[in-house]
């Protein structure tokens, strides 16, 4: 029997009978009928108060995402000017470096505000999930296998200018780059960069451990060349000052491939 209500299906009602048993009466059809559409307006119920909380929860979000970007981060904005116009001013060089540090520090939460707030924004309309909140999620898939959560910073326009292939890419790359940090690197923190600037798209992946081994094994890096050469990119892995590693990942956005001309 369809679980019918409001003249949609929401599923089927399957009753039965062990083989040799009596047949259905007239009875026992109608009660099974009447049965299929209380639970069918059970069901319809039941999904209009999830969607009803789910519209909800997104406007919360989608305040709080207007919220972070007309207060939080036009303050931490403002203190950052006053910083620079300070250290611009007459002031010795310890001073001067102390202020520069600081300033340095608000831009970096500025950007992971920005962050943020793309996690915080809704689906995109044409169904599709915007590469920023596949990488977004991608790390919270996999923060349970580092100490401390990897953090994240994006810049420039990812979700209009890069296309579904080269963003299937993006996505693979930082899985594969957090993937061999988790394996190899001991590391306490791990830090993901994704950065658009002209057509230009560059990916880094920096961790704090041990660094590249002598007898690495290639076949990973070898995965992450090989796609940055279909995107006439470049893959660099070295070790960092200090320890650790840094990975960095290239690509060219083809012009005649942008997100807004594949919508049209």
């Amino acid at each position: 029997m369809p679980l019918e209500a409001s003249d949609r299906v929401h599923g089927v009602l399957t009753v039965s009978r062990a083989p040799g048993g009596p047949r259905f009466s007239a009875t026992d059809i109608e009660m099974i009928t009447d049965f299929s559409r209380h639970a069918a307006l059970a069901v319809a119920v039941s999904q209009v108060r999830l969607d009803r909380r789910r519209l909800e929860r997104e406007a919360d979000r989608g305040r709080i995402a207007r919220d972070l970007h007309d207060h939080v981060i036009q303050r931490l904005f403002a203190a950052g000017l006053d910083l620079q116009a300070t250290a611009r001013g007459e002031v010795d060089d310890g001073v001067r470096a102390l202020l520069e540090r600081h300033v340095d520090t608000l831009d970096s939460a500025i950007a992971e505000i920005r962050t943020a707030i793309f996690a915080l924004s809704p689906p995109r309309r044409d169904g599709r999930t915007a590469l920023r909140q596949r990488v977004v999620a991608l790390l919270g898939e996999l923060s349970a296998a580092f100490e401390t959560s990897p953090g994240l910073v994006f810049a420039g326009p990812l979700d209009l200018t890069v296309p579904r292939g080269l963003a299937d890419d993006v996505v693979a790359v930082v899985r594969e780059g957090l993937s061999n940090v988790a394996r190899h690197a001991e590391a306490v923190h791990v830090a993901v960069s994704v950065s658009v600037l002209g057509r230009g798209l560059e990916i880094t992946v920096t961790d704090d451990g041990v660094g590249l081994p002598a007898d690495r094994v290639e076949s990973g890096l070898a995965n992450l060349s090989a796609r940055a050469e279909n995107w006439q990119g470049a893959l660099e892995a070295q070790c960092r000052d200090g320890g650790g590693t840094v990975i960095r990942w290239s690509a060219v956005i083809p012009e005649d491939e942008t997100v807004g001309r594949d919508e049209t």
